[in-house]
Formats: structure tokens, C-alpha cells, sequence
């Protein structure tokens, strides 16, 4: 099975249309200059073969029978005078007319249009057709069978056997070989004589031209006739069901049985044939995944990555933020953190000028009675020297870090390998809200494994399980570059991802002494506290460095080692409505707009695992 190569899902042909030419076979006949008419032929001529005889005849040895066929209009109009072409047939192994001949190869028809020969057949066992041609008309077979056994008369009712709605179908197509025996090649002695035409030789995609009149049904539930079967000889009988909505109809149910000459007795028989739906391909299926990293960003708050962040969302979360730093560095504790737990003179001085935090560790903006506290005012001098989004630009900043932080789309495609593996190829990753969006194309990067293969696929029917599989996803590396690109450079940080801690406080401007960055911060600060201008500028300083690494640490603890990513997906519903077989869409019903399940595994760079689920 050839797997087909797409381009990445960022260009506009990620959704693409599968093409599988097929033609079970194609019907012959004359044909001259003209509109087309009945069966694509000119003026809309047709032969009837007349019943009697029927298109179906059982004759014994020397036995003799009047062939007649009507040559009309597609309107029903007779055609008279004009002349009709008679033949035997036997171009094929089993097919013999064993000395068998036309009274006549030409006929004339009469002034009921009917055209007429006799046939005398030999003296011994014998399978062939006569074939009739007319100008303009497609050509009509008589079938006929020789024995000196008799007939059996046989009833077929095809049985529908799964997962396909039967009103899908627009026919059941019935097939009737006689099966016979070949001598082997030397080199297949030791494997005996060759069935042909059992079901076993027998390909649905292929089948050879049938002796027997082809047969059909508009749906299940009805009856087929072969009224002339050669009593006591083996014969195969194959069923096949068309979808009507194929533009090239080819099987997508199928069922055969072998029937042994002592099954055919000179009589009555009546079969059931189970007609069973065939299983579909994964050719070239695109997959566009939604996953849900909550499990994710949970972890990530208990450890306290994301714990900067959330400080810079309070109302003063800038300047809390940044004196939160710069006290922690002037009160060592043991980890430079930004988490305040030691003490001394300074911290408890500035303590007076915040305020303690609420139940979200928002410090206030205003202290009683009506005094602006510390962390207001150090945000208001982030928002003079405009060097750091404050308001309404770092909040929708934040918004899009939660958003990234909180999901993501994954665009891949699905091949078979075989009935029973598959390649699973990721091809873009997309990051950010539903107006803003970051997509990389993944097969473009360095990442070692974007294309697992092969994929364990058990696909029985419509239902297909996929095993699970691993990749290099390295999320936190998609996480930072698609907070770049949709936040920072907007803001004017582009190049400050790793940085944002020495930002924020290069941002800082004293309007009242000039200076900005930490010698501006410390300025403020000491100033409320009454000591001098430089009190926290080496801890300032400390505090933003530390400062720049733990707001990195949200993403890089997305980017796990070796192969992170890892999928598994119970049974799925695929669904075929044009009935080529191969699967155009995946998803939890075929009826539904619900969607397949992941069950996925994101590795981070502790080596923790953390499930988390994604649809498709």
C-alpha cells in the first residue's frame, strides 16, 4: 500500500481528495456515428433476448432450440428488415461449444422486430454463450449449458453481514462460475490440480467474465434465479453490494461459497449467500487533534512555575512582582524564588507600605485611609518608562499564555503499512486562541521522531484501534516561540523571552529623581521607607536575573526528553460514504459530529508523565 505525501497542514492542502481509480470491467459492442442514446450508445438501440428461450438454456446432448432476440428503439419501437449477427463463443479454459453449431450466423428481423436462429449442440458436456450484435446496440448473450445429468434449478438470496446501512447500497451484484480442473505445472505437482474459478482463485476486484447471465438486485431481501445449472458439477457462486454515491462503483462487500457437484442435485435448491462488508485502508488520512493540557498546567502550578505569572495578573502584579524579588534577594531564605519567607529591618519596613495579600496573593493597590501602596506605585513606574506591557496589553499577554499553556492542535496524517500497521506522520503544530494563531511545521524542525512507524492498527470494519506510539513533540519550545510571536513582539519583547525578568525592571522610571531601571525601583522604594536612594539596588538586580529564569520555567518544563509525546486511541468509528474503501474521516460516530479520543502521555522535563486526552 503506497502511503501519500502531503504538505504541511499550514498551506491550504491539508485537506485533501483521495483519488483510487477502479473498474470491475467494461462492456462491448457496435457502434456508429450519433447523439447518444440508451447506454451511451447512438440512436438508443437494444437487443431483448425473448423469453422463451431466456438468457439462461439447459439443453441435452443433440439437443435443438430456437435463439430469439427483439432488435428495438430505447423507446420500445421495433426495428424491422434490418439485420442481426449471431456467434458462438468459447474464448476462455472453461468455456467449450464442444461441436456445437448456428443454423444461420445472420438473421433478419421481421416486422415484430424479432431476429431468430437455431442452435444444435454435440454430444457431450459443454459451458459457452452466444452472442448477439445489432448496429448501434450493445451486445446480448444467450448462456448456455450442456449436460446429461440434468439441471439444477438454484435460488440465491444474498444476506447482508455488516456494519454498512443497507439503504447505502445501490445493487447486489450476483455472479455464477462453473468451477473445473486443471492439470499443474511440474514444479506445482506436489500441490495437486489447480481450482479454477473457486472461490478461492476468485478475486472480487477482478473477477473473470461469467458463463452464467449476470444477475442482480436493487437491495437485499430478494431473490436471484440460475434455472439451468449443470446438476452434479462444482460451481462458485460470488456476491458483491456497490455504493451509490461512488462515482466508480467497485465492491465494498463481498462473499463467495463453493458448492460440490452432490449440493447441485436435478432439483430444486435454495442458498442464503452472506454478503460481508469489506474492511477500509487508512491511505492518507489527514487527523486534526485538539489537546487539553490542564492535567499539564496543574502540575506546573504545584511546582510553582507558573507562580510569576500569576502575580503579574493581580491589579498591582508588576510592581508586586518586582519588590517581591528584590526583597527576597535582600532577605535570603535559601532559594531566590520571589517567594518572600525571610525577615530583617528592610523587609519589615516596606511590609507597612503594601498591605498583606488577598486569597488570590494580590497585594492591594491602596492602603487605608487613601494612600497608593508600594506596588501601585512601582506599577505605575513600569507603566512610565513603557517598556513592559501594563493594563489591558499585559492582560491580553496573559490571556495568551494560558491559552498556550492550555491546549494545542496537532495536525498529522495516518497511512497503512499493511492490514495491520500503519504510519503515523505529525505534520504541523498549531498554538494561541481562535483569532490569533501560531502554527510551526513540525517535519521542518530538528525534532528526531515525527513519524512513527510502524503504528500497531487493528481495523475490523468501521472500527479502528491505533496503538500507541511516541514522538519528539518538545512542546515547551513550541509554547516559547508561539508566546513570542503572538505576545511579546507585539509588545515590543521579541527577542526578551528568556529575559522578561530584566525587562520589567529595566522598565522602571523615577519621575521624580530620573532614573529608571533598578536604580528608579530603589529610589521609590527606599524613599517610602526613608533610606537612602541605593538601599535595594544590588537586590533589585538580584531579583530580576533570578527573576528571568522563573519566567522560562512554565515552558521549558513542557520540553521532556527523548520521545515525549505518546498516543493511543481505542476503537473509532471510520466513516466511507463514497464507498472506495478507503477512510475519509475518523471520529466516535458515523452519524454524529463527535470526535475520536486520544488518550495521550506528555513526558515533561523532570521525566514526569502526565496523562492528558486530545480529540480528533
Amino acid at each position: 500500500m503506497n502511503y501519500l505525501q502531503t504538505d504541511p497542514i499550514t498551506r491550504s492542502n491539508l485537506l485533501f481528495l483521495l483519488a483510487f481509480p477502479f473498474a470491475i470491467g467494461a462492456l462491448g459492442g457496435c457502434g456508429s456515428n450519433g447523439d447518444p442514446g440508451f447506454n451511451g450508445f447512438p440512436d438508443g438501440a437494444r437487443l431483448v433476448v425473448l423469453d422463451p428461450p431466456g438468457d439462461a438454456l439447459g439443453m441435452t446432448y443433440n439437443d435443438r432450440i430456437t435463439l430469439r432476440v427483439r432488435y428495438e428503439k430505447e423507446s420500445g419501437q421495433t426495428i424491422s428488415g434490418s439485420l442481426v449477427e449471431f456467434a458462438l463463443v468459447a474464448t476462455s479454459e472453461p468455456e467449450d461449444t464442444a461441436g456445437s453449431t448456428l443454423s444461420n450466423n445472420q438473421a433478419s428481423t421481421n416486422s415484430l422486430g424479432v431476429a431468430q436462429v437455431d442452435l444444435v449442440v454435440g454430444a457431450q458436456e459443454a459451458t459457452f454463450r452466444v452472442s448477439v450484435d445489432a448496429q448501434d446496440a450493445p451486445t446480448a448473450y444467450f448462456h448456455i449449458n450442456v449436460s446429461e445429468g440434468g439441471f439444477t434449478r438454484l435460488y440465491i438470496t444474498p444476506v447482508h453481514d455488516g456494519w454498512r446501512a443497507e439503504d447505502s447500497f445501490s445493487t447486489i451484484q450476483v455472479r455464477l462460475y462453473r468451477r473445473s480442473r486443471i492439470v499443474p505445472l511440474p514444479s506445482a505437482a506436489r500441490s495437486g490440480a489447480a481450482d479454477v474459478y473457486g472461490c478461492a482463485s476468485l478475486d472480487v476486484d477482478d473477477l473473470p467474465d461469467s458463463l452464467a447471465p449476470p444477475r442482480s438486485l436493487d437491495s437485499f431481501g430478494g431473490t436471484v434465479d440460475y434455472l439451468n445449472v449443470n446438476a452434479g458439477q462444482p460451481h462458485a457462486i460470488v456476491a458483491w453490494t456497490e455504493i451509490a454515491e461512488s462515482a466508480t462503483p467497485i465492491p465494498v462487500g463481498a462473499g463467495c461459497v463453493d458448492l460440490g457437484g452432490t449440493q447441485l442435485p436435478n432439483s430444486r435448491v435454495h442458498l442464503d449467500l452472506v454478503v460481508s462488508d469489506r474492511d477500509l485502508v487508512l491511505d492518507g488520512v489527514a487527523i486534526v487533534s485538539q489537546f487539553d493540557l490542564e492535567p499539564v498546567s496543574a502540575v506546573i502550578e504545584q511546582g510553582g512555575a507558573d507562580r510569576p505569572w500569576r502575580v503579574l495578573a493581580c491589579p498591582a502584579g508588576p510592581g508586586q512582582l518586582l519588590l517581591d524579588c528584590a526583597l527576597d534577594a535582600a532577605a535570603p531564605d535559601g532559594a531566590l524564588d520571589c517567594v518572600v519567607t525571610g525577615s530583617s529591618a528592610l523587609v519589615d519596613a516596606v511590609s507597612t507600605h503594601r498591605g498583606a495579600p488577598d486569597g488570590a496573593s494580590c497585594r492591594p493597590e491602596i492602603l487605608p485611609p487613601s494612600a497608593q501602596s508600594l506596588d501601585r506605585m512601582l506599577t505605575d513606574a513600569v507603566a512610565a518608562g513603557a517598556g513592559f506591557p501594563v493594563g489591558d496589553q499585559l492582560l491580553a499577554a496573559l490571556a495568551m499564555r494560558s491559552a498556550i499553556a492550555d491546549s494545542f492542535t496537532l495536525g498529522s496524517e495516518v497511512s497503512a503499512l499493511s492490514s495491520r500497521a500503519a504510519r503515523h506522520r505529525l505534520i504541523a503544530i498549531a498554538v494561541g486562541t481562535a483569532s490569533q494563531q501560531y502554527t510551526l511545521d513540525l517535519s521542518a524542525t530538528s525534532r528526531p521522531v515525527v513519524d512513527a512507524r510502524p503504528v500497531g492498527v487493528d481495523l475490523f470494519g468501521d472500527r479502528v484501534t491505533v496503538g500507541t506510539h511516541a514522538f519528539t513533540l518538545r512542546y515547551g519550545s513550541v509554547a516559547r516561540d508561539g508566546f513570542t510571536e503572538l505576545a511579546l513582539v507585539p509588545a515590543g519583547l521579541g527577542s526578551e523571552a528568556e529575559t522578561l525578568g530584566t525587562a520589567l525592571a529595566r522598565s522602571v522610571r523615577d519621575d521624580s529623581s530620573g532614573q529608571t531601571g533598578c536604580a528608579g525601583f530603589s529610589a521609590i522604594t527606599c524613599a517610602a521607607i526613608s533610606q537612602p536612594d541605593s538601599c535595594l539596588l544590588t537586590a533589585c538586580q538580584s531579583g530580576s536575573t533570578a527573576l528571568d529564569g522563573l519566567m522560562t520555567d512554565w515552558w521549558r518544563m513542557l520540553d521532556g526528553p527523548g520521545l515525549d509525546f505518546a498516543l493511543a486511541s481505542d476503537a473509532v468509528v471510520a466513516s466511507d460514504p463514497d464507498g472506495d474503501l478507503l477512510i475519509d474521516e475518523v471520529g466516535a460516530g458515523a452519524d454524529s459530529e463527535t470526535p475520536g479520543t486520544w488518550s495521550a502521555t506528555m513526558t515533561l522535563a523532570n521525566g514526569e508523565e502526565v496523562a492528558i486526552t486530545g480529540e480528533f
